[in-house]
């Protein structure tokens, strides 16, 4: 949603060259091969792929690396920074109940 609305607003954000397109292109089959492997898989396995990507999301400063003078890029890429971040702790929280259990 974030994303898109700076796409919307700025379209020169989008506009070609401005990402490098292999590693968007293989970080997309990456995900898409974690989503496939998630769905015969069991739970804690789901949960631990979910907690790899959101931690490398995370360390790697993804949200940081797009640099933009616009408020509304800066303000979008923060809210999405926070958003994985609570969701990378919910996943933690997750994966320690339901490892306890086994």
């Amino acid at each position: 949603e974030g994303i898109q609305l700076i796409v919307d607003e700025i379209p020169s954000f989008s506009r070609e060259g401005r990402f490098n397109l292999a590693a968007v292109e293989s970080t997309i089959a990456l995900l898409k091969d974690l989503i496939q492997k998630a769905q015969s898989c069991s739970l804690v396995e789901a949960l631990t792929a979910a907690q790899v990507i959101e931690n490398s999301l995370v360390e790697m400063e993804f949200f940081r690396i797009i640099s933009d003078d616009s408020i509304l890029v800066r303000n979008a890429f923060a809210q999405r920074e926070k958003d994985t971040k609570k969701h990378r702790d919910e996943i933690k929280g997750l994966l320690a109940k339901y490892t306890q259990k086994q």
